[in-house]
């Protein structure tokens, strides 16, 4: 500590006896020699003490002197070790590198000693072998400010500590983003295969959604070309892309640049349009629906022209498509009627409202003695619940605890907790379980290895009375959810109707608004769970 103080007292006694010529325009920046002499940093300080970060919003100097830059114990990284020599500089003047992280510099210290996961890039061409993703790309390569605060650099990493300059907890949105579904080096939506490079019929429809790149193409255009039939991918890139924090923000100045985009349509299909569906305006979470739709609805199931001979890789939901059990828009349906599947048309069910979570304020509609209900705020359902207070580990858990946003609806009785949302995923679990065993017994086994189902005539499979298209139509059904492990939570009641109506009609050959448990209890399908849990239609 006394070092510190010593090395910032010697700084202030230089500025007042520093020589600079000219400390004029703020636009002093512009192209020279790499190799320029370097000057006292105290030349520095003299002229950008009082500098803003344009990007930012903070005073440069200052989150310089709190940087890990400046406050290490074995290397102070000074100014001109970044920007290049300031002996031409004098205020006015260019300076070597007014983009150090454009130029590559941030690659002359930092290179080799971060994390493996900052550059594990895949070793193979195979576009279908899985290997690790990386956070830097070789898109990224110079674009660290993507991330990183370039003056305050260690700002979102360091857990525990605040930032002097905005008063914020520095520690949490990279490692906890690290930790998620988004930044997790090996995960299989990154990781299983080259995406940028994948090419399904003539699209390259994959990189929209697995790479950090071709989201951003898709989002700022729009979302204009749902079926690229070219990719970004530079020969012989064998990087794999994260969802990088340039994906969601623009710059360095998170909080304030999330990318805001309209109301997503989507086109379901997996190499081209079969049916497209429009999804309502989700404010800030409109950012999260279009790689969580799905890829294949209902439409891709009628698309079907012979079912004595159809591969289930043809009309796979794909996965994870939370958007659409939300919004009630992807499952196989056994009844005609619209409302037999979306809550928010069946008059009964008007308190399922997880789809207006964050919009306009939306409180829920209910009058109930001792219960205050909240206003969820305006950043729309995935945003809310999954990010409250900016945590970016994207768990619901904190969303539960006192004043997060699961206590806005969730009170008294009905208040929300993490043994309560278990307890709801294992009734869940149980009845997919059960929904399982009923294709297995009419001839419909489901595996772990895509696609899953090895079923090719659908017209021989399935229970006396039905058809082809509805076996596949139960398959699918399953499918859709056993991807989706939060169904039960993003919208209970749709998910129940799913798994009810596909073990109905399978039971039946017809949906009958019924089903049985008495007949197939077995140690492998725990009966009275599913029983609890989808007993009766919702």
């Amino acid at each position: 500590m006394i070092n510190k103080v010593v090395r910032f007292s010697a700084a202030i006694t230089m500025l007042s006896t520093a020589f600079i010529a000219g400390c004029g325009s703020s636009n002093k920046e512009g192209g020279s020699s790499a190799d320029v002499s370097k000057i006292s940093e105290a030349a520095c300080a003299q002229c950008h003490s009082t500098a803003i970060d344009p990007v930012a919003g903070t005073p440069i100097y200052q989150a310089y002197l709190a940087s890990s830059h400046y406050t290490n114990n074995f290397h102070v990284v000074g100014c001109q070790d970044c920007h290049g020599g300031g002996a031409q500089h004098n205020g006015v003047g260019p300076i070597p590198y007014t983009n150090p992280d454009a130029s590559g510099k941030c690659f002359s210290c930092h290179t080799g000693h971060l994390s493996a996961a900052h550059y594990a890039a895949a070793t193979t061409s195979d576009v279908l072998t899985a290997a690790d993703a990386m956070y830097v790309s070789k898109n990224y390569q110079t674009s660290c400010t993507s991330c990183h605060d370039p003056h305050l650099g260690n700002n979102g990493i360091l857990d525990g500590k605040v930032n002097t300059l905005t008063g914020q907890a520095k520690g949490t949105q990279h490692s906890d983003w690290a930790e998620s579904g988004h930044g997790n080096v090996k995960g299989a939506a990154w990781a299983t295969y080259d995406f940028k490079n994948r090419k399904i019929g003539n699209s390259y429809t994959c990189l929209r959604c697995h790479t950090s790149t071709g989201f951003i193409h898709f989002v700022d255009g729009n979302f204009a070309s749902p079926f690229p039939t070219t990719t970004w991918a530079q020969t012989g890139d064998t990087s794999r892309e994260v969802l990088t924090c340039k994906a969601c923000h623009t710059d360095y100045n998170f909080k304030n640049r999330v990318r805001r985009v309209g109301a997503y349509t989507a086109s379901y299909g997996v190499a081209g349009p079969q049916q497209t569906v429009a999804y309502a305006d989700a404010a800030t979470s409109n950012l999260c629906v279009p790689c969580h739709t799905g890829l294949i609805n209902e439409a891709g199931i009628e698309a079907v022209t012979d079912f004595g001979n159809a591969d289930f890789s043809a009309v796979n939901p794909h996965y994870l498509a939370a958007a659409a059990i939300l919004y009630s828009k992807v499952g196989f349906k056994y009844y005609s009627d619209p409302a037999a599947y979306d809550p928010s048309l069946d008059f009964s069910n008007t308190h399922f409202s997880h789809k207006n979570i964050g919009i306009n304020n939306y409180v829920l509609p209910l009058s109930i003695p001792g219960f205050s209900f909240g206003a969820t705020g305006t950043d729309g359902p995935c945003v809310s619940c999954h990010m409250t207070n900016g945590t970016h580990t994207l768990s619901v858990v904190p969303g539960m605890q006192a004043g997060g946003i699961c206590t806005k609806c969730h009170q008294g009785g009905f208040a929300m907790t993490a043994t309560k949302l278990e307890e709801e995923k294992a009734g869940y679990q149980a009845s997919l379980d059960f929904l399982q065993a009923m294709l297995s017994y009419y001839g419909m086994s489901y595996t772990s290895n895509y696609p899953y189902f090895a079923t090719k005539n659908w017209n021989a499979v399935g229970p006396i009375g039905g058809n082809g298209r509805q076996n596949m139509g139960a398959a699918f059904n399953f499918s859709l959810l056993k991807h989706e492990p939060g169904a039960f939570a993003h919208n209970q009641i749709y998910a129940k109707r799913l798994i009810f109506d596909s073990v109905d009609y399978l039971q039946h050959g017809k949906v009958t608004g019924a089903i049985s448990f008495s007949s197939f209890s077995s140690a492998t399908v725990p009966v009275s769970a599913a029983r609890g849990y989808i007993g009766t239609r919702p």
